[in-house]
């Protein structure tokens, strides 16, 4: 979550400076301007409403492509939400239309700015800890909230969930938001890692990886993706090198080294059924599993993978470390 500091300066009518010396509920508001910008609301508290002088202002701005701009400090008063402002965070939110429906962008900042300011305070957002402009003075404010009171409920239930890092269902449109909690610093692959040329391999880290040297890096990034909040990094080994790095998350998480493919067996031949063990010092596999199916793997502490293989259909295949080093022939 990504908030943007912009204090309004000090003034007399929409920031007083008066302590805010207890929070015990974060109040929700809907701006009532449509199609308004969560950056129009902060200038206009810190120009025409001062001198329209106008007491008015909030914490806190969601606007209507989620982004979140900060006014006020939270250990200060907002003139936001009357009676309830010597013990409130006040947030205000952004809407497209004269209906008070948040977009699915607002509504999911909304719910995770509520969720974390509930977090630091110690409020449950189930008994009071969250409350609407109208609790406190009647006022038609969240309108889409205030219209529709099972939504309210709903926002609620959802700014719990997502305290808690479970799924939560946005109430103006009713998508479910999954939120994974990724350690930024996971890497699943540590130490060296020695690969052949045209070999590739794929790191599951909590954050990007990249491995040093650019352009010109020996290992050449081919593929990414996201899944689960972890990013899937796929790199192709295309220069042989004594060793790089890989870096994640500003830190080094691993070092890479490409190397000539070397095999003990250029040519074999089995019977259905029978087994043949491959020792190479990088990882081998078979071109067609349908000819020979892998059934084991291991590591020797001398840094040599012996692969094992049973012949289980007739015909030949090709087995590679990056590039073809043996041929296998099942009769």
């Amino acid at each position: 979550m990504n908030i943007k500091q912009e204090f309004i300066r000090p003034n007399q009518y929409t920031r007083p400076g008066l302590p805010l010396r207890r929070v015990t509920a974060i109040a929700i508001h809907y701006t009532g301007d449509p199609r308004a910008t969560a950056q129009n609301e902060r200038d206009y508290f810190n120009g025409t409403c001062i001198r329209a002088k106008r007491y008015a202002s909030c914490h806190y701005c969601v606007g209507i492509d989620g982004e979140i701009v900060q006014l006020i400090p939270e250990r200060e008063w907002a003139y936001c939400t009357c009676q309830a402002n010597a013990y409130s965070v006040s947030i205000e939110t952004c809407h497209p239309d004269s209906s008070g429906k948040f977009t699915e962008a607002a509504e999911k900042s909304l719910i995770g700015l509520a969720a974390s300011l509930c977090k630091k305070y110690g409020l449950n957002p189930l008994s009071g800890g969250v409350i609407r402009h109208f609790d406190v003075t009647g006022k038609h404010c969240p309108k889409y909230y205030v219209d529709h009171p099972d939504a309210w409920a709903a926002f609620k239930t959802a700014v719990s969930n997502c305290m808690a890092g479970r799924p939560y269902v946005l109430p103006c449109s009713g998508k479910e938001i999954i939120e994974y909690h990724v350690d930024p610093n996971y890497c699943d692959t540590h130490g060296t890692l020695v690969r052949a040329l045209g070999m590739a391999y794929t790191f599951k880290t909590g954050a990007l990886i990249a491995c040093a040297g650019g352009a010109t890096a020996p290992f050449k990034q081919v593929g990414h993706y996201v899944s689960n909040g972890y990013h899937y990094t796929t790199f192709e080994a295309v220069k042989e090198t004594d060793g790089v790095g890989f870096y994640s998350n500003d830190k080094r998480v691993c070092i890479g080294k490409i190397v000539p493919a070397q095999c003990d067996t250029a040519r074999v031949t089995k019977h259905i059924g029978q087994m043949y063990q491959f020792k190479s010092n990088v990882p081998l596999v078979c071109g067609n599993t349908s000819i020979w199916r892998q059934v084991a793997v291991k590591l020797s502490k001398d840094g040599y993978f012996y692969t094992k293989f049973k012949a289980v259909g007739h015909g030949s295949a090709g087995f590679y470390c990056g590039k073809r080093v043996a041929i296998g022939t099942v009769i």
